[in-house]
C-alpha cells in the first residue's frame, strides 16, 4: 500500500472539511503530517464550531456548503457530518468536480450508497469511503498470509469492535434521526473485514450472507450491542460483533486447517487512532504463536489522505485494493442493511433510513 513515505508521493492538494467535529480533528492532525495537502476551507453546522476548527487547523470558514465548494484552492472534500447528512454533501461536492473522502458509512442505506457511487462514476470524480485501516501494512500482510496458504484452508472467521462506553455515548449515537446505533458507527468494521477476507480467498461479495443476528436496543430504539452469524459461499462460518456495552476490542481472527491468524488491533493499529505499529500473529495447531509487527511511518489517516491526493492526480474514481473500492462499499452497505434489518425489524429499518 502506498503511503506518505513513498518515493513518488502525489502533489499536495487543498482540502475542504464538512463537519468539523472530533473525527475531523483526528484527520486534520494526520493531514498536517502527511504531505498530502492543507485545509483551505471549513463548513460546519455552527459558525462557532467551524471557527474553532479553522483556528486550530487552518482554512477559511465558509458560511454555506456551496461557498465552501466554490472556494479557490479546494481540490477535495472530507465529509465527517452525522451519517444521514453524508449523501447531500457528497453529491454536491461531486457536482462541483471535487474529490470526496467520506466517513463511513457512506450513507444510511445500500440504495443511497449505490446512487452516490454511480454519481461519482458519471461525474468521473473520485469518491472514497474512509476505511482508513486498510492503508496499514498489517492488512496487506494478513491478506498475503491468507492467500499464500499460511494457515491452510480457511474454516472460520471472527471479527469484532466493541468498547464499554454506553454511559458516555454522544447524542448522535443514541438518536435514530442522526443515524445512531452501534452498527452504523462501528459495525461496518467487522463487516468490512469479512468482505476483505472473502475477496482474498477468491469469493465474490455476493457469496456473503447474514443468516441470523441478535442485539439489545436502548430506549431511543437504536441498537447498542449486537452480533451476527454469516456464511461465505455457504460453507465458511463467520461471527461478527459490535458493542458500546462490551469491551470486545478491535480484532480479526481467521482460523484455518493449519492454524490461526489474529490481528489484535485490526482497525486501529496499536489500539490508537495515531498508531503506526500493527501486529499479525500466527498460531499453529499446537498453540505456538509468532507475532510480526508491521510498521508504517505514518498513521492510517495520513495514508488515506495521500491515497485521495493520488486519485486527484491520476483522475481515477476509486482506490486500489486493499483499500475499499466502489463495489466493496456497496457490499458493506448491503450487509449493514441486512444486519440492522435482523436486529431492528424491517419496518423500523425503513423508518430509520427515511
Amino acid at each position: 500500500m502506498a503511503g506518505p513515505d513513498d518515493q513518488n508521493p502525489p502533489a499536495p492538494i487543498g482540502w475542504g472539511v464538512v463537519g468539523p467535529g472530533e473525527i475531523a480533528s483526528v484527520f486534520a492532525r494526520a493531514l498536517a503530517r502527511s504531505g498530502a495537502g492543507a485545509i483551505r476551507g471549513v463548513f460546519g453546522r455552527t459558525t462557532a464550531t467551524a471557527e474553532r476548527f479553522a483556528q486550530t487547523f487552518g482554512g477559511d470558514v465558509a458560511p454555506s456548503l456551496d461557498e465552501l465548494l466554490a472556494m479557490e484552492g479546494v481540490d477535495a472534500v472530507y465529509i465527517a457530518t452525522p451519517h444521514p447528512m453524508h449523501a447531500e454533501a457528497a453529491h454536491a461536492a461531486l457536482d462541483a468536480g471535487m474529490a470526496v473522502l467520506c466517513e463511513k458509512p457512506m450513507t444510511t442505506s445500500a440504495q443511497a450508497t449505490g446512487a452516490l457511487l454511480e454519481h461519482s462514476r458519471t461525474c468521473d470524480v473520485p469518491l472514497v469511503e474512509a476505511w482508513m485501516y486498510r492503508t496499514h501494512p498489517q492488512i496487506a500482510r494478513a491478506i498475503e498470509l491468507v492467500t499464500n496458504g499460511a494457515i491452510g484452508r480457511i474454516r472460520r472467521i471472527d471479527a469484532g469492535f466493541g468498547v464499554a462506553c454506553e454511559d458516555q455515548t454522544p447524542e448522535r449515537l443514541r438518536s435514530p434521526e442522526l443515524g445512531g446505533g452501534v452498527i452504523y458507527d462501528i459495525g461496518g468494521y467487522p463487516l468490512s473485514a469479512v468482505t476483505m477476507l472473502a475477496r482474498a480467498i477468491g469469493h465474490g461479495f455476493d457469496a456473503i450472507a447474514i443468516d441470523s443476528a441478535e442485539g439489545s436496543l436502548i430506549d431511543t430504539g437504536v441498537e447498542i450491542d449486537t452480533e451476527a452469524s454469516l456464511t461465505i459461499a455457504g460453507e465458511i462460518p463467520v461471527r461478527v460483533s459490535c458493542s458500546f456495552r462490551r469491551p470486545l476490542g478491535l480484532f480479526v481472527e481467521v482460523t484455518g486447517d493449519a492454524g490461526t491468524i489474529t490481528l489484535p488491533s485490526a482497525f486501529l493499529p496499536g489500539g490508537d487512532r495515531e498508531g503506526t505499529r500493527g501486529e499479525v500473529a500466527i498460531t499453529n495447531k499446537v498453540g505456538d504463536r509468532v507475532s510480526e509487527f508491521p510498521l508504517s511511518e505514518h498513521c492510517c489517516y495520513s495514508m488515506e489522505a495521500v491515497e485521495v491526493a493520488r486519485l486527484v492526480e491520476t483522475r481515477e474514481v476509486q482506490p486500489a485494493w486493499p483499500m475499499v473500492a466502489h463495489d466493496e462499499s456497496l457490499a458493506i452497505a448491503s450487509l449493514i442493511d441486512a444486519w440492522r434489518g435482523r436486529v431492528l425489524g424491517q419496518d423500523r429499518l425503513i423508518q430509520s433510513q427515511a
